[in-house]
């Protein structure tokens, strides 16, 4: 397989992997920002129902209150420190004191006892077990106008990390309003993503490009080809490929070939017509191009660099007398009339083409066998020729 190709298969592979990392990116952030809007959804929750119930209970600084519902589940994440420093809390293995002088110098509580506003703090790794990276929303808690406390619930960050793709960091999250800004940043393991990305596509075009050459290419290239003379078949010419090295247009017919067909058999014609073709082909150049055009028709492009030129006449009287003088096992001798056009680059392909048909035709008008080059004068002479 070529450079070129290569190169080509490594810049779409790098296009579709970066389409490819876009779009987990998009995904990513969508994930990200759906998973926060949840958690919020629950913290918003607490923070109502802390303010419902919280200032308004009596009763052993809360620990009645606390069997009653965070042993139910439903203040699951919730931390609330009274503004005399108490912490509810339901862990008699904590050392009160500790607990209640670590709570009230957080930043969150810091944050909502001052602004009197809920706030959102920056992400940060948690003292106590299980030591993992969280945010923490926070809010004041109020009794008849007056402060009560600081409300938290934490958000671990493995929560807004779900379904978002290990090569992405949360750095930090806003919350403006009703707004949430979830901020990414590529990690070590967003460049093996990328590789690993890249070099798959790249494989996998690679192989394909390899199939379609090996296999399939392989197969439409035998649907180009005549199946009984192995030249091309003329459904396979294009217009698109006649460039400045065509130097003309010539067709070839066998003379008289229904009176073979009728006379020895469509074996036997199928012998003259496999045998001619096998006589252009050793007769012409291997630039020339070869096609079966019709049943016992052919057409041959002959070609040269731009700034050759090519005897066409004694090119074309070789290929008749070579196949006059052809002898094949079982097959009577025949002979073929050739009609060509020289090409010009300013012509049109199905112009000259049709050009060298009149020629053709004027070959079998003259008594065939013969080669005949096509001008003008032979338009009057030939106009139901189409």
């Amino acid at each position: 397989m070529s450079f070129l190709l290569t190169f080509k298969m490594l810049v779409l592979s790098f296009i579709i992997t970066l389409c490819s990392l876009f779009f987990m990116f998009s995904r990513s952030y969508q994930d990200a920002h759906t998973n926060i809007e949840h958690e919020m959804y629950q913290a918003k929750e607490m923070e109502r129902i802390s303010n419902l119930m919280i200032p308004y209970f009596r009763g052993g600084n809360g620990l009645d209150f606390l069997d009653m519902f965070w042993n139910s589940g439903i203040y699951n994440n919730l931390y609330f420190v009274y503004k005399n420093g108490n912490v509810l809390f339901n862990d008699p293995s904590e050392n009160p004191t500790l607990i209640s002088l670590d709570m009230r110098t957080r930043m969150w509580y810091q944050c909502a006892k001052k602004t009197g506003g809920s706030c959102l703090s920056d992400i940060y790794t948690n003292l106590f077990s299980p030591h993992e990276d969280m945010i923490t929303y926070s809010y004041p808690v109020y009794r008849d106008g007056i402060f009560f406390g600081v409300g938290a619930f934490d958000i671990p960050i493995k929560k807004i990390r779900a379904n978002v793709v290990s090569g992405l960091t949360i750095t930090h999250i806003e919350f403006v309003g009703s707004t949430y800004k979830v901020y990414f940043k590529m990690n070590g393991n967003m460049l093996v993503h990328f590789f690993v990305f890249i070099s798959s596509i790249f494989t996998v075009l690679m192989l394909s490009c390899l199939l379609y050459f090996r296999v399939i290419k392989v197969r439409l290239g035998r649907y180009k080809y005549d199946g009984l003379t192995g030249l091309l078949r003329r459904d396979s010419f294009k217009t698109n490929k006649i460039n400045n090295q065509v130097k003309c247009f010539c067709l070839l017919d066998i003379d008289n070939f229904k009176y073979i067909n009728d006379t020895y058999g469509h074996y036997i014609g199928d012998d003259a017509i496999k045998s001619i073709s096998l006589c252009i082909k050793t007769t012409m150049s291997d630039r020339d191009v070869l096609f079966r055009w019709g049943g016992e028709e052919f057409l041959v492009i002959l070609r040269a660099e731009s700034n050759t030129k090519r005897d066409i006449d004694v090119i074309m009287e070789r290929l008749r007398f070579s196949i006059e003088h052809l002898v094949t096992d079982g097959v009577p001798r025949f002979t073929v009339s050739i009609g060509y056009h020289v090409f010009s680059i300013s012509d049109s392909v199905n112009g000259a083409i049709k050009k060298a048909d009149i020629a053709l035709y004027a070959a079998k008008r003259a008594g065939r066998n013969q080669v005949v080059c096509y001008s003008p004068t032979l338009d009057t002479l030939f106009k139901s020729v189409s």
